[in-house]
């Protein structure tokens, strides 16, 4: 969508008088400019060229092509007056058009990235919120060795010799302070759900 800096555009794409000879510039009126500029008639000239080349810059997407050269012809109509001096027409709504397709694709971008780390940060949160609720109800639920090798196991995603390492002990202590614990926590989360009907 186009934003209407049309200072930004002319910055970019100056138009700038022309030296033409009087034959090329007897052609090149009758091309795009009768006695007042005729913009149906530029617009009829170079608006199927121009979706065209934006359709490839679009990556064959011809409906954001059409967009992307509607926002094109607004700038162009708002410099009206000015083209009549263009040397090649066609090559500056072109680079517009490749410019303003530019400026679309970024603003996509920014706002994918906006909502892909919003998303992340509603994610992160809700993780967060239950691991919070989880660690609780491992402190509710479990002796200290027990819920050590719980959060080792499930939270950190340790494997049970690296356990076994880090907390001296055996692999066949990690395994069965593992099932204790499972069964501790069956055991109280059926007992909770009792309680609440």
């Amino acid at each position: 969508m186009w934003n209407g800096d049309v200072e930004a555009v002319e910055r970019i794409v100056p138009v700038a008088p022309v030296d033409r000879t009087e034959s090329e510039e007897i052609g090149q009126e009758r091309a795009t400019k009768p006695e007042t500029f005729d913009f149906d008639g530029f617009y009829l000239a170079h608006g199927r060229r121009l979706i065209a080349k934006l359709t490839k810059v679009c990556a064959r997407d011809a409906r954001l092509a059409e967009d992307i050269a509607q926002e094109t012809f607004i700038v162009a109509y708002r410099l009206r007056d000015q083209l009549d001096e263009l040397d090649d027409p066609a090559a500056w709504l072109t680079t517009v058009g490749t410019r303003v397709a530019i400026k679309h694709f970024q603003r996509e971008a920014l706002r994918a990235e906006r909502t892909a780390k919003h998303a992340a940060g509603e994610l992160a949160a809700a993780e967060l919120d239950e691991r919070v609720l989880l660690s609780d109800l491992l402190h509710r639920a479990l002796s200290p060795q027990e819920r050590q090798v719980v959060e080792y196991r499930y939270l950190d995603g340790c494997h049970r010799q690296w356990i076994a390492d880090r907390m001296g002990i055996s692999l066949r202590t990690v395994d069965n302070r593992i099932s204790s614990a499972l069964a501790k926590l069956r055991r109280h989360i059926a007992q909770s759900k009792e309680d609440e009907s």
